[in-house]
């Protein structure tokens, strides 16, 4: 019985290794070819890839606890950004550009 035990904890933790060693590619995939932030539900910035960074002219430190606001282009209006941020809200997500 502990053997088997073993040999399926054994098993598990490969396959969680296996798996986070995909996620962690996935991630450097997307990284590379996307601009990426992730924001807190107010909105404000609490992960910013290094091509967001780019693009932006920021550093992580200036964005990192900043509202995504900070970013907003001067001719978008308020309501347009805040009915993206509803649909942010609404677990929708956003693709493309406000």
């Amino acid at each position: 019985m502990l053997r088997s035990l073993t040999t399926f904890i054994n098993k598990m933790t490969h396959e969680l290794e296996e798996n986070l060693n995909s996620l962690q590619n996935y991630k450097e995939i997307l990284d590379e070819s996307t601009i990426v932030t992730k924001t807190d539900y107010d909105g404000n910035i609490t992960y910013a890839n290094e091509a967001f960074c780019t693009i932006t002219e920021y550093s992580h430190n200036e964005v990192i606890d900043q509202p995504h606001s900070i970013v907003k282009h001067p001719e978008t209006s308020k309501e347009t950004h805040q009915s993206m941020w509803n649909t942010i809200k609404a677990k929708n997500g956003v693709a493309g550009g406000y």
